[in-house]
């Protein structure tokens, strides 16, 4: 009976992950040629619905108008109150939700199946005849002011900031954030009028996935949101016209410091530009980074915070959006540490470029790489993200099952080519944010 005990100081060995592919997506049209796109997933009877809208940041005029035409349309809608509202929803067990991004706001619900009649409706209510009652605007003015005060106090609020209006302009979208001054200014009339426009059915695209009856939520939003049309003076706006509107700066370079004198430690962002989602190197990139800093048993947590033991953790991103994107390296360290810290940055990037990977550090990163893949697509809310990932920055869905073939192909001699093409540790930007 002993010999079957399990010795716990011998690790299992780690087997070679199997490819999954993306479950069968299909497309449907509502009676206004809306697309629906259903996908019949998981084992419980729930349904994760949501309609994108171009109505993120790179389609307001005025800033601060696509956050807070989101957060009002949960205020209540022209029948019920916010309060009302939500007792209704509790007694399905459903909740809604809308979220606004760079290129899109997302009006998402989640319910049990057999409630989706009842819900959806008061889903496309919410969407559809949001009230905007001025009381509720001045409460959320007042919010957005008071957290604004609490973030422009931390450090790492304001090193973000800083890193990226520095990478792509106080104009650009994705570096210019929302100040006490745009949150002053932005009017009720500006969150109607970017409702009217932006949230129309017609500019809708929807996403279903769970277990639940296609005839039955086809009919319902038929009903609701598929018998609206433009109207004279309206038009349908296409997600891709975001881009051009804005100039993109031409990125800074070289130690950035912002100073905080109260602060007993300092936030060090570093790093540049990168490139888009479409870019055919976009995997690729996340194994290189998944290396340098992009999880726990990376080369910069090796050095910096085991060895070196200058911060709790330190970690690295290789993040593209639709039109653009960045590589930045975030962590806290005491204000004594910067510049040692700066260096290792710095000598961990030259030595990847240099020296490359060994063979078994790249299979130990191409399994957590493709495990952390397998695991984001367990459940209906992740494969509708993912959806929406591929619907906003325009590939198929299919293009992720690419992503195995990709790096399971990878050799290390792949992996020190990329580092060299891609990382940039001549043109960093350096923002540190503490104490001098």
């Amino acid at each position: 009976m002993g010999s079957d005990l399990l010795d716990r100081r011998v690790p299992p060995q780690a087997a070679p992950l199997d490819k999954i592919l993306f479950p069968t997506l299909r497309r449907e049209q509502l009676l206004n040629g809306v697309d629906v796109y259903m996908l019949q997933f998981g084992s419980q009877e729930v349904l994760e619905l949501a309609a994108l809208f171009p109505a993120g940041r790179c389609f307001e005029a005025t800033a601060s108008v696509a956050s807070f035409t989101a957060k009002m349309m949960q205020e209540g809608t022209k029948q019920r109150t916010s309060l009302d509202f939500a007792r209704v929803m509790d007694n399905f067990g459903a909740f809604v939700h809308v979220d606004s991004g760079y290129e899109v706001a997302s009006v998402g619900l989640t319910c049990l199946s057999k409630h989706l009649q009842s819900t959806v409706p008061l889903w496309a209510e919410m969407l559809l005849e949001p009230a905007f009652p001025e009381t509720e605007m001045e409460k959320l003015r007042e919010r957005s002011l008071q957290h604004l005060d609490l973030e422009e106090q931390k450090t790492s609020y304001i090193a973000r900031q800083e890193f990226n209006k520095l990478l792509f302009g106080s104009q650009h979208p994705y570096g210019a954030p929302s100040s006490k001054a745009d949150i002053q200014q932005v009017q009720l009339a500006d969150l109607q009028g970017f409702h009217r426009n932006n949230f129309h059915p017609e500019n809708a695209v929807l996403v279903a996935v769970g277990r639940f009856d296609e005839i039955k939520l086809l009919a319902t939003l038929n009903a609701t949101l598929g018998q609206h049309r433009l109207e004279a003076g309206q038009s349908k706006i296409d997600m891709s016209l975001s881009h051009g509107r804005w100039a993109t700066a031409t990125p800074a370079t070289g130690l950035q410091y912002f100073e905080k004198n109260d602060s007993m430690q300092a936030t060090l962002r570093v790093g540049h530009r990168a490139f888009a989602r479409s870019h055919p190197d976009y995997y690729p990139m996340q194994v290189v980074n998944t290396v340098y800093g992009g999880y726990f048993g990376s080369r910069l947590m090796k050095n910096i915070r085991e060895e070196k033991g200058y911060t709790y953790g330190v970690g690295s991103a290789w993040l593209s959006m639709k039109y653009d994107g960045l590589f930045v390296v975030q962590t806290d360290v005491g204000n004594e540490y910067i510049n040692a810290t700066l260096a290792e940055i710095r000598m961990e990037m030259q030595r990847l470029i240099d020296l490359g990977v060994t063979d078994a550090e790249l299979d130990l990163v191409r399994n957590y790489t493709l495990g952390r893949s397998a695991t984001g697509r367990e459940t209906p809310s992740q494969l509708n993200q993912l959806i929406q990932n591929a619907l906003i920055n325009g590939f198929p869905v299919e293009e992720m099952d690419r992503k195995y073939d990709i790096v399971m192909a990878l050799k290390k001699e792949d992996i020190q080519r990329l580092a060299a093409q891609y990382l940039q540790p001549d043109q960093l930007i350096e923002v540190v944010c503490g104490k001098m």
